[in-house]
């Protein structure tokens, strides 16, 4: 009993077993008359020939060592692949039923039937095969497979490729044609909505050339050929000798479209600006890429491409992280962007490519295509938000430039009210300084009538000061004029310092202080106005700060220069007081000053020192005086 329990158990368990894997279950797949579409991959088995010299004979005998296609995974490298499928029809009349491969052209292609220990070459295609050679004139590779009433057919494919066959199904005539419809019909609709897209990038590069949309364009065109080569339509539309360019045409078009879409996530997230070294990192890739079509014509490119798209897709993945991280704008576009990118190109691909089923059956090329055209249309997306971002910059900049056009206007309108103001007053200065001068002329003509025989030294001094002041008045009313040009000459220093000492000695005599002058016979060259009224108001200071004390004047010789000197013994003036009586209508205290003059002694000083070239300097120590020095530069003077 104990025996028979035993056995039941080992029958039940290799029943659950055969249930794990369709492969083990049954040796063959079973096609009832009224059945119209079969996936013969579940059952297929595979074998992985290293010596690639290897005959269906010895093949067959080699049956233990096939495993299940399922187990089969992408490599990188070409190898010689054995698939093997049995099916058997159970109809009772003959069927014809259509093998469907899911590639469009592979290299070295033969398939075999054996039935009845009878073995059989059904197709064999080679690089000397062109496309009408087929038994079946499809975009995609189909092999009718015929089979007799109740016979049983084992099903052997060769081939030589880095990628496998994507599908093994089997189609009766009238479901083949049914998935053809639909194939071609979704294949239609990728297409023209790549075209769609095209058109409009194209139409906008044409009304504003940018390279953004160049990149796109590139992106698409590139995209369109390649979608177009694993779609079969290069090989049945071209008129190129399709083996001489495989596999460099669906390599090199897969690298351009990963060369083109770099450039353009460049340019769109101003990489080389917002992360420099990303920039170079996609500069890098770029670089590879096409580097590796160029020497495609002689290395197998697939391994290549095979390196360096994962590299892509983490550069990729680490460009959303650190644009999200800057807060980059479209960085989150861009990232829902990538999840078509990697999302059906890169990973869902890779998957199906390793025989790795759906809950639904989808073809493999399904997958990129799905996934290219929910990436431009994203592109696209982006590339107008992009242009809606810039024009609302160009708005915003011209708004700016529109209110600081206004400002400006309003700045330079003020600004010629005030010159009209400023003009004004300096007309009415004028004007005054012209009706002061009348008085001043009668004045002297009255004193001309006066004996000079009384008093000549003073009758000189009033008439020397009565010139001085007419001159100071023509001199306003040109400079006035826009007229302005002082009358230069050799002036006798001791000439001068006499006038000034007729000038001021009556009020230093007033001040209770001594104004005493060093007498010199040497000779400058300047301006005797200009000079009279630079020194006229140092020693007008010098008078009115100094107290009881006394005030020198005198020449010093420098080199190449003469040096007037105006000192005092008075209290001195700290720093920040003498920076602030150097500005107009500025003075000490008024107090102290007895409301005397109007503030702008010193600023004429460092005026008249400034447009005359000369060198202004001040020493003062509070407590002992001051001393001015005026600097002439002189090439040549005389004693």
């Amino acid at each position: 009993m104990k025996a028979l329990e035993i056995k039941l158990f080992a029958v039940c368990f290799l029943l659950i077993i055969s249930q794990l894997h369709p492969a083990y279950a049954q040796q063959y797949t079973a096609l009832p008359h009224d059945a119209d579409h079969f996936d013969l991959a579940p059952y297929a088995k595979y074998y992985l020939d290293n010596s690639e010299q290897q005959t269906l004979e010895q093949l067959i005998r080699l049956d233990h060592e096939f495993v299940p296609l399922a187990e089969k995974r992408l490599t990188p490298w070409p190898h010689t692949i054995w698939i093997k499928t049995a099916v058997k029809n159970e109809s009772a009349e003959d069927l014809t039923w259509y093998l469907h491969t899911g590639t469009s052209w592979i290299p070295q292609f033969k398939i075999f039937s054996v039935s009845n220990n009878q073995s059989k070459q059904i197709l064999a295609l080679d690089d000397s095969n062109s496309f009408a050679d087929r038994t079946v004139q499809e975009a995609m590779l189909i092999i009718p497979i015929k089979l007799k009433a109740g016979e049983q057919l084992t099903l052997y494919l060769t081939y030589s490729d880095t990628f496998d066959i994507h599908s093994l199904e089997l189609f009766s005539p009238t479901a083949l044609a049914h998935y053809l419809t639909e194939s071609n019909l979704f294949n239609g609709m990728v297409f023209g909505a790549l075209l769609f897209c095209f058109g409009i990038i194209a139409m906008q590069m044409l009304i504003r050339p940018k390279r953004s949309s160049a990149y796109l364009l590139c992106f698409i065109l590139f995209g369109i050929l390649f979608l177009a080569d694993i779609s079969g339509y290069t090989l049945q539309y071209s008129w190129l000798n399709y083996h001489y360019v495989y596999p460099q045409l669906p390599a090199g078009t897969i690298l351009m479209v990963l060369v083109s879409y770099f450039l353009f996530i460049a340019h769109i997230l101003r990489l080389k600006r917002n992360i420099p070294y990303l920039y170079r990192m996609y500069l890098a890739i770029v670089c590879s890429a096409l580097a590796i079509i160029a020497i495609s014509p002689v290395i197998n490119p697939v391994p290549l491409v095979l390196i360096l798209s994962p590299i892509a897709a983490v550069v990729s993945l680490a460009t959303i992280y650190l644009a999200l991280k800057r807060h980059l704008p479209l960085a989150r576009l861009y990232s829902f962007n990538l999840l078509f990118h990697v999302g059906f190109i890169n990973v869902l691909f890779v998957i199906r490519l390793n025989h790795i089923d759906f809950p639904l059956h989808v073809h493999s090329f399904t997958i990129p295509k799905t996934g290219f055209v929910l990436e431009v249309l994203m592109f696209v997306v982006i590339l107008a938000y992009r242009e809606h971002l810039m024009n609302r910059q160009q708005q915003t900049s011209l708004q700016q430039q529109l209110e600081s056009s206004r400002q400006l206007a309003r700045m330079k309108e003020e600004k010629n009210r005030l010159l009209a103001e400023s003009q004004q007053r300096i007309l009415d200065y004028a004007t005054h300084t012209h009706d002061m001068a009348q008085p001043i002329a009668t004045l002297k003509m009255a004193i001309k009538s006066i004996n000079k025989q009384e008093n000549t030294k003073l009758f000189e001094h009033i008439d020397n000061t009565i010139n001085y002041t007419q001159n100071l008045f023509t001199s306003i009313i040109n400079t006035a004029k826009g007229e302005y040009r002082e009358i230069t000459g050799h002036i006798q220093i001791q000439q001068l310092f006499d006038d000034l000492y007729w000038r001021h000695s009556p009020l230093a005599d007033k001040a209770q202080l001594t104004l005493k002058f060093v007498p010199s016979s040497l000779k400058v060259f300047a301006s005797y106005y200009v000079l009279s009224r630079i020194l006229d108001n140092l020693i007008t200071n010098a008078i009115r700060y100094a107290g009881k004390g006394k005030v020198f004047i005198g020449v010093r010789r420098r080199q190449q220069a003469l040096e007037i000197q105006v000192l005092d013994n008075g209290p001195g003036i700290s720093s920040q007081v003498l920076e602030r009586i150097s500005r107009p209508f500025e003075q000490l205290d008024k107090l102290r000053l007895q409301q005397q003059g109007f503030g702008l002694g010193m600023y004429s000083v460092k005026e008249l020192c400034a447009k005359e070239g000369y060198r202004l300097k001040i020493a003062s120590e509070q407590g002992k005086g001051c001393c001015f020095s005026i600097n002439l530069p002189q090439i040549n003077h005389k004693e």
